[in-house]
């Protein structure tokens, strides 16, 4: 699923929702296309008959997160993406239009998996299922 991150001073920090209207009436920044669910935002804007405006485009939340604290715009990330800890200028406020999209981790049949592939597979495990 996505977060819309913004400064933990904004005027949408206090919010537990936005709806569709409202985050179109900001400057956001986001993913770039092709990456972690950027069709699908594009899509639900477009279906809504909304035109967002997208002021920058990251392959990375990082970028997003940065640029956001920098008071460039509103961000839409990955939930995965943001860790409080990590970003402790901004607030994540959940969002449920643009749906949930799901990773997979797949090993070639011929491959041997190391101790430390087969850890990291067990913590994904814990944390996502």
């Amino acid at each position: 699923t996505h977060r819309v991150i913004v400064p933990v001073d904004h005027e949408l920090a206090s919010q537990e929702s936005i709806d569709l209207p409202t985050l179109a009436s900001y400057p956001i920044i986001t993913y770039h296309g092709g990456f972690t669910g950027r069709g699908t935002i594009d899509k639900t804007f477009d279906d809504a008959g909304l035109e967002p405006d997208i002021v920058l485009a990251a392959l990375d939340a990082d970028v997003i997160s940065t640029y956001v604290g920098l008071g460039l715009g509103i961000g839409i990330i990955a939930e995965m993406a943001f860790e409080p800890s990590h970003y402790q200028n901004l607030t994540a406020i959940p969002v449920d239009h643009f749906g949930r999209f799901t990773s997979w981790m797949a090993v070639r049949d011929d491959a041997e998996v190391r101790q430390y592939g087969r850890a990291f597979m067990e913590l994904c495990q814990k944390q996502f299922s």
